[in-house]
This record gives structure tokens, sequence and C-alpha cells, in this order.
């Protein structure tokens, strides 16, 4: 099987935040690119539904859409590094990683709760990933795969 599930040890973090000029607790969706490949950080209700943005960025390495978070909300960290270490062999593998937030202050409080090693060319379905996952995940490598510089997963 080319989709492996990762033990994850339910870890929690420290998370910094973004405090809009109203006052709205956020992270932005963000988009990174490397020599040698990138990562995508999408933000997803409790459910995995896209969420409205506060400010959107067009054609934005980096920091593109302001998202106001919530309790329960999900972070889908996606990395791609096409090599391993420097070694010249080539890994072709995405790290999926799912967080959610537990707490909200000056900061947030995120636990790790799905963790995934995927191949490149892999069909992302509901067979091992969780349905409401499906989408923004699909969405995430496709951010990575095409240097996609724009907000992708947002009303």
């Amino acid at each position: 099987m080319n989709i492996q599930r990762i033990n994850i040890e339910k870890k929690i973090y420290k998370c910094d935040i973004i405090i809009s000029q109203t006052g709205i607790p956020c992270l932005w969706e963000q988009e990174w690119e490397f020599a040698n490949g990138g990562s995508a950080f999408l933000i997803t209700d409790s459910e995995g539904n896209k969420k409205e943005s506060l400010y959107k960025y067009e054609k934005m390495i980096g920091f593109q859409a302001l998202i106001p978070i919530s309790i329960g909300d999900l972070i889908i960290k996606i990395e791609k590094n096409n090599f391993l270490f420097s070694s010249i062999e080539k890994n072709n593998k995405y790290i999926i990683i799912v967080y959610k937030i537990l707490e909200i202050k000056k900061y947030a409080l995120i636990q790790e709760i799905y963790k995934y090693e995927v191949e490149e060319n892999s069909n992302i379905s509901t067979t091992l990933f969780q349905p409401y996952l499906v989408e923004p995940i699909k969405i995430g490598i496709e951010k990575i795969k095409n240097h996609c510089h724009k907000a992708m997963y947002v009303l």
C-alpha cells in the first residue's frame, strides 16, 4: 500500500496565533516552496469544511489567507521533501499531520490527531483517510505540487 498511517503519541503543542485588529484569533493558510519540496498549512472547521477568511493575498508565496479559528478546528500540515537529508535518493513522499485546536488564549494549544506518510502518486480516498479529510488533503498536496500562490481552501 502506498499510504501509511503513522502511530502518534497524541502530543500537545503550543501554536502562535495572529489576533486580528478586531480581536479575533486567526491562523494563516500557507504555502512555502523549497528547492527540494514545499509545505502547506490549511485550516478547516471540525468537520473538514472550508472557513471564511478575513483577508486574502493573491499570488503570494507564504501567508495567503487569514482565517479565524475556533476550538475544535483542524490544522492540516502537509510537507514534501524530494530528497532524504543530503542523499541523492528520491523520496517523493508527503508527510501529512492533522492537529485539532483544543484551547485558544494568546496562543492555541493543538493536539496531533493523525499522521500519514503518502507516496506522491497515491490515490487520496476514504480507504485510509477520514472522509472529511480527503478534500483538504488533496488540495494541500495540489498547492505543493503546483506551487499555488493563492489561498485555495477558503470560502
